[in-house]
C-alpha cells in the first residue's frame, strides 16, 4: 500500500490521495468505476472526482485504455515512480551501498515561464529529486529520463539538463542532510509512529468507514515515506526512526489487509 510525496491541501482529497488508493488495491492500473468510488468512500463526490482524475490524466499522472464503454486508469511517470519509492520503503526496503555519485537536474527558468518551472519542480520531487542549491535538485537515483519525458520541451530561454555529483561520504551525507531537511523528516517520523500506536485498538471490518480510517491513518505515514529519498545508510543520520515507524505500520497494515481486501474485491467485482 502506498501514497505519493504531493501533499494534499484543503478539505477535499487530492493527487495523493489518488495514487495512496492504488497503493490500497495493490496495483497500478484501476477501472474508473471503481476508482471514483473509491474516491468518494473518502469524501469526494462523483463529479469532484472524475475531474481530479481528468487533471491527473493531463499532467500525465495517469494514462487511460478502454475496453467497451469502461476506461482504465493507470499511473504513470514521476507520480508511479514516487509510487514505487514509498512502496519499496513501506516494505522495508533498504538501499545499496553508496557508490559515490549524486545525480542531478541543473536548470534555470525564466519567471515568464513560471508554469513550465512549476511543473519541472513538481515532477522532480515526485521523482525523488530535492534542491541542493538554487537551480539545482540531486538525487541518489538517476530519474532524468521520466522528469524530462512528462515536462516536454523547455521553453525559449530556459535550459534544463543532467549532470553528475561526484563526493566525499561526509559531504554528500551533509548535503543530503540539508536539501532533503532530513532532521525535519526524522521529526515527522517519530512524530507519525506515535499516531500509529494510537490507532492500535480501532475496530476494522469490510467497508467503507474502514477504509476512510485507513487513509486518515496510513496516508500522511506514505506521504512522509515518498518524501524520503531512500538514501543509503552512509548518508543517513545517527538514530534514523524509520525502523520504528515501520514496525508499526505493519502492525496497522496486518490489521486492515484483510477487511480491506475483500470490501476491495467487492468492488472491483461490481466495476
Amino acid at each position: 500500500m502506498n501514497g505519493v510525496a504531493e501533499s494534499d491541501t484543503g478539505a477535499r482529497p487530492g493527487a495523493g490521495v489518488v495514487a495512496f488508493l492504488f497503493g490500497v488495491a495493490e496495483t497500478t492500473s484501476l477501472p474508473g468505476p471503481a476508482l471514483v468510488r473509491l474516491l468518494g468512500d473518502v469524501g469526494l463526490t462523483e463529479s469532484a472526482a472524475r475531474s481530479l482524475l481528468a487533471r491527473l490524466r493531463r499532467s500525465g499522472d495517469l494514462r487511460t485504455s478502454r475496453s467497451g464503454r469502461t476506461a482504465t486508469y493507470t499511473l504513470t511517470g514521476a507520480m508511479l515512480t514516487a509510487w514505487r519509492r514509498g512502496d519499496a520503503l513501506g516494505r522495508g526496503h533498504t538501499a545499496d551501498p553508496w557508490d559515490g555519485t549524486l545525480h542531478g537536474i541543473l536548470w534555470s527558468v525564466p519567471e515568464t515561464h513560471r508554469a513550465y518551472r512549476d511543473h519541472l519542480r513538481r515532477l522532480a520531487r515526485l521523482a525523488g529529486y530535492a534542491p541542493l542549491h538554487p537551480g539545482l535538485f540531486v538525487s541518489v537515483a538517476d530519474h532524468w529520463r521520466i522528469v524530462a519525458d512528462q515536462a516536454g520541451q523547455a521553453p525559449p530561454g530556459a535550459r534544463v539538463g543532467p549532470l553528475e555529483l561526484r563526493m566525499d561520504p561526509a559531504d554528500a551525507a551533509a548535503a543530503a542532510r540539508d536539501a532533503w531537511n532530513l532532521d525535519a523528516l526524522a521529526g515527522r517520523y517519530r512524530a507519525l509512529t506515535v499516531t500509529l500506536q494510537r490507532s492500535r485498538e480501532a475496530h476494522v471490518t469490510p467497508g467503507p468507514e474502514s477504509l476512510r480510517r485507513f487513509v486518515e491513518t496510513a496516508h500522511p505515514v506514505y506521504t512522509a515515506l515518498v518524501a524520503d529519498p531512500g538514501l543509503p545508510a552512509e548518508l543517513l543520520p545517527d538514530d534514523w526512526p524509520m525502523p520504528l515507524l515501520l514496525t508499526e505500520l505493519h502492525a496497522v497494515l496486518a490489521r486492515y489487509h484483510e477487511p480491506l481486501r475483500e470490501y476491495l474485491r467487492e468492488i472491483l467485482d461490481g466495476a
